[in-house]
C-alpha cells in the first residue's frame, strides 16, 4: 500500500522509489511531523527487509536441509549399490568356486572311471598271461610225457631185441 499523505502535501511520486515525495518542511511541526513519518517509513521498510532477511534464511535453510537430505539419501543408494556389487561378486565368486569344485570332482569321476578301465583290462591281460602260461605248461607236459613215452618205447624196443636175440 501506498503512504497517507496528508491535505496541503503535493503527492509527488519518484519513479525509482515508487513512493509519494514529500514537499520540504515550511515550520517546525511540519519537520517534525515529516521526520516522523520519515522514521515510521524507515522502521516499516527494516521490518520488511528484516521479515525477507529471515524469509530468504528460512528458504536458505530448507534449501540447506533438503540439499544434505538428497546428499544424504545418494550417499545410502550408492552404499546400497555398493552393496549389492559386492554381493553379486560374492555369488559370481561362489558360482566360479562351485563350478570348479565340479569340474574337478568330474575330473576325479572320469580319472576313477580311467582307472577302473585300466584295472579291467589289466586284469584281463593277467588272466589271458596265465591262460598262455597254462597252455604252455600243458604243451610242455604233454611233450615231457611224449619224451618219457618215447623213452619207454626205446627201452621196451631194446629189451624186446634183446629177448629177441637170446632166443636166436
Amino acid at each position: 500500500g501506498g503512504v497517507e499523505v496528508p491535505p496541503g502535501f503535493p503527492k509527488k511520486t519518484s519513479s525509482a522509489l515508487g513512493r509519494v515525495m514529500p514537499k520540504p518542511p515550511t515550520n517546525e511541526w511540519d519537520a517534525l511531523e515529516m521526520a516522523e513519518q520519515q522514521e515510521m517509513r524507515d522502521a516499516r521498510e527494516v521490518a520488511r527487509d528484516e521479515a525477507k532477511a529471515v524469509a530468504e534464511g528460512k528458504k536458505q535453510a530448507r534449501q540447506a536441509m533438503e540439499k544434505e537430505r538428497l546428499e544424504r539419501e545418494a550417499a545410502e543408494a550408492e552404499e546400497i549399490r555398493q552393496m549389492i556389487l559386492k554381493e553379486q561378486e560374492r555369488e559370481k565368486e561362489v558360482r566360479s568356486r562351485e563350478e570348479e569344485m565340479r569340474r574337478e570332482e568330474l575330473l576325479r569321476q572320469q580319472i576313477g572311471q580311467r582307472e577302473r578301465e585300466r584295472e579291467e583290462h589289466m586284469k584281463v591281460l593277467e588272466e589271458r598271461r596265465r591262460e598262455q602260461e597254462r597252455k604252455v605248461a600243458e604243451e610242455q607236459e604233454r611233450e615231457k610225457q611224449l619224451v618219457e613215452h618215447e623213452k619207454k618205447l626205446r627201452k621196451l624196443q631194446q629189451q624186446q631185441q634183446k629177448q629177441q636175440q637170446q632166443q636166436q
